[in-house]
């Protein structure tokens, strides 16, 4: 005999579970918009401390892509979702076959974009297609696989077989192309005739990235805070110290890992990247208006920067700036080469393996594949590449310095007196 049931009982049960499910319901909703919201906070933060010299390259060709898009007149709701097919269309139409601006700026056969730059225009909408996927608007695979490879892979068969047809020159990025050890004097010349503080600035920016290896924006980036002293025992007869630099950021170091650059004083007056880094800091707090940094606290100097902006202490100078100083540098001294900022780093290195120094040291010198002992455990000094660039013997021992002469203290007193006081 079924049991009866009380209408009002009932009306309230179904009432509570529909309340429940409702509320159930609600606080899903509210947890997917925290989850949504999280994740563009993190897009927002990510894009805020990518490196400028990233945003400069890859925003312009976002946008091209953008206006090519819009040029096709694909379906709005989806248009500048970034797909394979999509990405291999924009590349055949707008990108492999463009002129590159070297050829037409100096007229010579109308070569198309190089390798590197076809790779930036893909890794630029990769970029904006992990950005759309981030967002939850696009759920496309990944672009760069399948026929975007393939096109890729294509082109770089037919681009080496246009150039063996153009005859173009077969030394560009090859160990041709940088410069020698006499150019390198050469150079060194160029910027002291100048004869001006952004002669020696130039000079010193050109110098500690041959020797320590750097990139342009290494260079720029450096700090006074940054540069250390580091003795070196048993190195040969005269006393040997490096010039340690600490190389916290960069191309490929965005986490801020601390990395090491260095070297010597140099055999050879006349390249010396020490002689030039104290004639430098001699000549802006000597000749120029600069004043002596204030130690007292890290706050008042650890900003400084080495290669400073005319007008500012603060602010590197800028990378056409320092690209234009070794543009004519190279020009003056007839240097082939299709790299400026990044020539030294180059030819720094091929001139180590030319004087001596085993490939691991030259590794080690250059950053290049650190592996968990060299970023944690070891000095990070690669002797050996010190001795070759300073003109000594890789195995060591051989450090002798002609001018290596104590000077007296009353004339040491005289060049930073300031610095006695700290």
């Amino acid at each position: 005999m079924a049991r009866n049931r009380n209408p009002a009982a009932v009306a309230s049960s179904t009432a509570m579970v529909a309340t429940s499910a409702a509320s159930t319901a609600v606080s899903t909703a509210d947890l997917v918009m925290q989850e949504r919201e999280s994740v563009l906070r993190t897009l927002a933060t990510a894009s805020d401390v990518r490196p400028a010299n990233t945003t400069r390259n890859y925003v312009p060709k976002q946008k091209e892509f953008k206006s090519w898009c819009d040029g096709k007149g694909y379906e709005e709701m989806s248009r500048y979702q970034v797909t394979a097919e999509k990405l291999h269309l924009f590349l055949e139409e707008q990108v492999l076959h463009r002129p590159s601006k070297r050829a037409k700026k100096n007229g010579d056969a109308p070569g198309t974009l190089s390798e590197s730059s076809v790779k930036s225009y893909v890794a630029a909408l990769v970029d904006l297609y992990v950005q759309q996927q981030a967002r939850g608007v696009n759920s496309a695979p990944h672009p760069r696989h399948g026929p975007v490879r393939i096109l890729l892979s294509t082109r770089k068969v037919q681009e080496h077989s246009r150039k063996r047809r153009e005859y173009v020159d077969r030394g560009i990025g090859t160990s041709l192309d940088g410069y020698t050890q006499a150019q390198l004097e050469d150079i060194c010349a160029f910027f002291i005739q100048r004869d001006s503080e952004t002669g020696l600035r130039d000079r010193l920016a050109f110098l500690i990235s041959h020797y320590a290896l750097l990139r342009g924006d290494n260079a720029r980036k450096l700090e006074l805070a940054d540069l250390h002293h580091l003795d070196l025992a048993g190195e040969g007869p005269s006393p040997c110290f490096a010039v340690v630099l600490l190389l916290a950021n960069g191309k490929t170091n965005q986490a801020g890992r601390v990395e090491y650059g260095s070297f010597l004083r140099n055999r050879d007056v006349r390249v010396c990247p020490v002689g030039c880094l104290a004639l430098y800091l001699f000549s802006r707090f000597h000749h120029s208006a600069e004043p002596f940094p204030d130690l007292s606290k890290s706050s008042l100097w650890y900003d400084t920067k080495v290669v400073k902006s005319p007008t500012s202490l603060t602010a590197p100078i800028s990378d056409d700036a320092h690209s234009k100083a070794l543009d004519r540098a190279f020009k003056a001294c007839h240097v082939t080469t299709t790299a400026k900022t990044h020539a030294a780093r180059k030819s720094g290195a091929q001139l180590a393996e030319s004087g001596g120094a085993s490939e691991a040291s030259v590794r080690r010198a250059g950053r290049w594949n650190q592996t968990t002992m060299e970023t944690c455990y070891l000095t990070r000094l690669p002797r050996p590449v010190l001795r070759v660039h300073a003109g000594f013997h890789p195995d060591g021992g051989t450090y002798f310095l002609r001018r290596d002469v104590e000077p007296p203290q009353e004339l040491l007193s005289q060049i930073f007196p300031q610095a006695d006081a700290w």
